[in-house]
């Protein structure tokens, strides 16, 4: 309408056009701005929330001696979980000792709508332990899998503590990892 002139109305009604149209836009466009940045402090906002409560700090009460400290990193979309995050050692006093075997337990859940491959890892690079090697498997959507690793100790490390990670590895998903902590026995 702004450029446009008409004969029988001349420029002023092309110009109260104009402006009506601006106006118009600008209102349409502000709104469309407001509902897409509530809509993206929402998603900041639930992102935040389940960063704080898929952190977890405490100690196992399953046997007298086990300490051990959960901490939860949610890369990808946060649909796949790892849960009670635990270990049992041969001779059951709570600390890892060289030539011991022990089981790292845990249990991954898959809150997708989806069946998913994941990738199930224990351990790192340590010297000091043999990991078992990486599994591969399918969660069902909604379900939950039990996962049990073997760590065998091969020398103690000169830490008071042992830190085991495990890794969920999705290609669609995302992952998910914890670490596990263990005192290790030094005295012998």
């Amino acid at each position: 309408g702004w450029m446009s002139t008409s004969r029988h109305h001349g420029p002023g009604n092309a110009l109260l056009g104009g402006i009506i149209g601006t106006v118009a836009g600008a209102a349409i466009g502000n709104a469309i701005g407001n509902d897409a940045a509530e809509a993206r402090r929402e998603r900041q906002r639930r992102y935040r929330q389940e960063q704080h409560t898929t952190t977890y700090r405490g100690t196992s009460t399953d046997k007298v001696g086990y300490e051990y400290d959960n901490f939860s990193s949610g890369a990808g979309t946060n649909a796949l979980v790892i849960t009670n995050l635990k270990y049992e050692d041969e001779d059951g006093d709570g600390v890892i000792s060289k030539y011991e075997t022990i089981n790292v337990i845990y249990e991954v859940i898959n809150t997708s709508a989806r069946n998913v491959e994941v990738c199930l890892v224990t351990g790192n690079n340590n010297s000091n332990f043999e990991f078992s090697p990486e599994t591969t498997t399918t969660i069902e959507a909604g379900s939950t899998i039990r996962y049990k690793a073997k760590v065998f100790c091969k020398s103690v490390p000169k830490s008071v503590y042992t830190e085991i990670p495990v890794y969920v590895r999705s290609s669609t998903l995302g992952n998910a990892s914890q670490t596990l902590r263990i005192r290790n026995n030094n005295r012998r």
